[in-house]
Parts: C-alpha cells; sequence; structure tokens
C-alpha cells in the first residue's frame, strides 16, 4: 500500500514544466493536497493563473509520473484557483532559483539588475519575422466572432467560470483523449 509521503516524495522528483531543472513541482508549490485511498491517488494542484489554458500541461505530467508507481491503478489531478497560488508557496530552494533575495517578501518584489538605461529612440533589436504566408481561411469559414454567442456560452471567458477542474487517468486504458470534467 501506498502512503502519502511516498507520494510527496515521489512528486519531488518530477521536474516543473514551467521552470524546469533544478525545479519540482513540489518546489514551485503547484501541489496542494494529496489523498490516498487504496491504489487510488489523488492530488489537487494550484495553477499560477487563471490565463493558462493548457491546463493539461501541468496535469497530465503529474498523472503519468504517478502512474509510474507500481501501487497506484488510478491517478487524478484536479485543478483548484481557490485558494489563489502566491510566490510564498516556494520553497526556500525555488526562491534561490528563481532570484529573491533574503529582503524579499513572501510575494516577492521587482529586481532589476541593468546597470545602464535603454535609449528610448534606439531601434528594436529583436524583430520576428513570418517565415511563410499567413494561413487564409477558405470561404466555408466563419469568422469566431460571427458564431451564435449563445451556443458557445459555456466556454466563453475560458476557465474563470470553472471552480474546480479533476483529470483522472487509470493504468492499462489507452487514452484516445484527455479524461477531463468540469464543474
Amino acid at each position: 500500500m501506498i502512503t502519502e509521503e511516498a507520494i510527496w516524495e515521489h512528486l519531488h522528483q518530477l521536474r516543473d514544466p514551467m521552470f524546469g531543472e533544478p525545479l519540482s513541482v513540489i518546489d514551485v508549490g503547484l501541489i496542494h493536497t494529496v489523498h490516498v485511498s487504496g491504489t487510488k491517488v489523488h492530488v489537487t494542484i494550484l495553477m499560477f493563473n487563471r490565463g493558462r489554458v493548457l491546463i493539461d500541461a501541468a496535469a497530465s505530467p503529474i498523472r503519468q509520473h504517478l502512474l509510474q508507481l507500481e501501487a497506484v491503478s488510478d491517478a487524478s489531478v484536479e485543478v483548484l484557483w481557490d485558494p489563489e497560488w502566491s510566490a510564498d508557496r516556494l520553497s526556500p530552494r525555488a526562491r534561490q532559483v528563481i532570484g529573491f533575495t533574503e529582503d524579499d517578501p513572501p510575494e516577492g518584489s521587482m529586481h532589476v539588475r541593468a546597470e545602464t538605461s535603454a535609449d528610448p529612440d534606439a531601434e528594436p533589436f529583436d524583430v520576428r519575422q513570418l517565415d511563410a504566408e499567413p494561413v487564409q481561411l477558405g470561404p466555408g469559414s466563419q469568422l469566431v466572432t460571427d458564431l451564435p454567442r449563445e451556443r458557445f456560452a459555456q466556454w466563453w471567458g475560458g476557465w474563470r467560470y470553472y471552480q474546480h477542474l479533476t483529470v483522472t487517468e487509470s493504468r492499462g486504458i489507452r487514452r484516445a483523449r484527455e479524461p477531463v470534467h468540469a464543474d
């Protein structure tokens, strides 16, 4: 039988997809709670912001990482926005890697490390060019702004309307699509 402590320790090995090496999902405060019931593991995570529409970019690696454990048959990840993630969830190691100083408040502060000011009249040095022609929509295409709003009301405005989102994955089941349930 697997324990919650073993799950926390296992998640320390999973690198955070946003911050990467050397920080884990635990270091950046992404994991909120862990609950184990037999061979089923339920993890709640706090997203950094509601604007992150690729929620499964955080949830799927966690589920897959948990399913690597022999004792885990089902892994579900629930995304919460309440309580809100804040920088005070960062571990001391994460604060050091990201660049927090000892004098910073828990929520952090802005640090400017430039030695000289930029010339406001200077030409931009980072110019991006499109490598191909822009995509042209066919004559049968419809603009998103022309779609009937009432048909898409439940999705309009993105994830901000959901209090939580749970994704569950079981060992041995082939993934055709991500199993998502939104409330």
